[in-house]
């Protein structure tokens, strides 16, 4: 038996892995009952995955380790949305979460154009829904991290002189000091708008 197409094709290791559908695993079961030789070689596979699994592996560096935990936590607690203990808004937020969660707020102000309702304001974030019929004038933060999640309309987001269209479910970091502007293609928009100060 030419054995070929099952050493190069990886096939043998997703058997061992018992990630093949059912009706590729049974052919391989089919061709070990008469071939000794693939018997061998998914054993040899088996053994080195063994002994991977023993190799002393410290995981990623603490840092890397600790955004990743923060990643898990944020989006646990974004399954919750506790208004007394609410997520940051990242590019694994979820958009539906946060528009269930506001939909039934009431706007605390209106000026110009813009509906707020402040949801966090602490001494490290400010978290609003904003809804604006105008769009955002050219601005500058030397001192926030800014970030937007979009839950209703589409617009037009220049930073520094790139341009993005952003839709529903849209999210953007806004890099510090760079001159940034929000062009409405809706009649309006509703985001989440977060300024965490640095």
């Amino acid at each position: 038996m030419n054995l070929a197409p099952y050493l190069e094709s990886g096939i043998l290791e997703l058997y061992v892995l018992d990630s093949l559908p059912i009706h590729e695993k049974l052919n391989i079961e089919k061709a070990v009952k008469n071939n000794p030789e693939l018997l061998e070689k998914i054993s040899e596979i088996e053994m080195a995955f063994e002994s991977y699994s023993d190799l002393d592996i410290d995981g990623p560096r603490p840092a890397l380790k600790g955004r990743i935990i923060d990643n898990i936590v944020n989006l646990q607690k974004e399954q919750v949305m506790n208004v007394n203990d609410l997520p940051i808004i990242t590019a694994y937020s979820r958009y539906k979460n946060w528009l269930n969660f506001t939909k039934d707020l009431e706007m605390e102000s209106s000026v110009s154009g813009k509906a707020i309702h402040v949801l966090r304001e602490d001494d490290d974030v400010l978290q609003m829904v904003v809804t604006t019929t105008l769009g955002v004038k050219e601005e500058n933060h030397p001192d926030v991290l800014e970030s937007m999640l979009v839950l209703e309309g589409e617009c037009k987001f220049t930073v520094c002189e790139n341009l993005r269209v952003m839709k529903v479910g849209d999210f953007i970091d806004i890099p510090m000091n760079r001159i940034h502007h929000m062009e409405l293609i809706s009649p309006s928009i509703t985001v989440i708008l977060q300024k965490i100060k640095v």
